[in-house]
């Protein structure tokens, strides 16, 4: 069995590693469920954006991610997510908020 813990980073790697996906097709105009109903997880399903089409295989497609790549990007991610946490505090910047332009001349 996975614990409660372990579930937590699961689900958490699994939405940081979906978030660009989502990204790219919200910014492409395109129904995120509409695809998502389509592609299956453990397959090698993906979506190309410019021909709005599934594409049954991404290595045969020739989208490949490079498997050291990705394990490095994670292994990184994790390292930094794990500091975060067992930090005492961390610091952070605060968004700039952007100035209210005004209308003066009315």
């Amino acid at each position: 069995g996975v614990s409660v813990d372990e579930s937590f980073g699961i689900r958490t790697i699994y939405e940081a590693l979906r978030a660009p996906f989502d990204k790219i097709l919200t910014n492409a105009g395109v129904n995120i469920k509409e695809i998502e109903d389509q592609l299956k997880l453990g397959t090698n399903k993906g979506y190309n954006i410019e021909t709005e089409q599934i594409v049954e295989d991404m290595v045969v497609a020739g989208v490949v991610d490079q498997k050291k790549v990705v394990a490095l990007a994670l292994k990184h991610s994790a390292s930094v997510a794990s500091m975060v946490l067992t930090s005492e505090f961390c610091l952070v910047e605060e968004p700039k908020k952007e100035k209210e332009t005004s209308n003066e001349n009315e």
